[in-house]
């Protein structure tokens, strides 16, 4: 949430016109939480056609979303690739996520490069992309454990085992959010 008073807001709005590319981009943001969506997209396409990592972005979730311009998944998977060429972990994210979904925009079921974003974005620390290549790597690894079960391999059922009374105790104990003090 930007809080900022008139003053900035004016310094801000006499960088934006004169093509200063971040004054662009955070007086979108600001009109973003304002609801003011067509401003917002004019002053993203303004930094973004300037090449401005953070303009892509945001300009790729306005077309992904659908707010200030026509809903196009297309036009968003094509600039959160470039934010994402120029190392926008959430921009990888998303383009990931458009992978793996097989949105428009993307090509089809295409696991193999979602999963090539969420690790670029979850080594710059992304948790998004950390918690869905867990999912995804925890996924696989029960099945490899389930057939070998099957197959009686006595490691791969003690490991099911310690799986499900793990889960088992998880359920029984209630367990408290941490603290988080800043």
């Amino acid at each position: 949430m930007f809080k900022f008073n008139h003053k900035t807001i004016e310094e801000l709005e006499r960088k934006a016109q004169s093509g200063d590319v971040a004054a662009q981009t955070k007086l979108g943001a600001m009109y973003v939480q304002d609801k003011n969506y067509v401003k917002a997209v004019g002053l993203f396409e303004k930094a973004a056609n300037k090449g401005y990592v953070k303009a892509l972005y945001n300009l790729g979730n306005m077309y992904l979303s659908g707010r200030g311009v026509a809903k196009d998944l297309k036009k968003a998977a094509q600039l959160f690739e470039k934010a994402a060429n120029q190392g926008n972990s959430k921009a990888q994210y998303n383009l990931g996520l458009m992978y793996l979904k097989g949105s428009s925009g993307v090509p089809e079921n295409r696991e193999e490069k979602a999963i090539q974003l969420f690790v670029r974005a979850a080594r710059q620390g992304d948790p998004a992309a950390q918690y869905r290549l867990g999912l995804m790597y925890m996924s696989t690894t029960m099945n490899y454990f389930l057939e070998a079960a099957k197959q009686g391999h006595d490691k791969a059922q003690k490991q099911l085992n310690f799986f499900k009374s793990a889960k088992e105790n998880c359920n029984q104990n209630s367990f408290k959010k941490p603290s988080i003090k800043i």
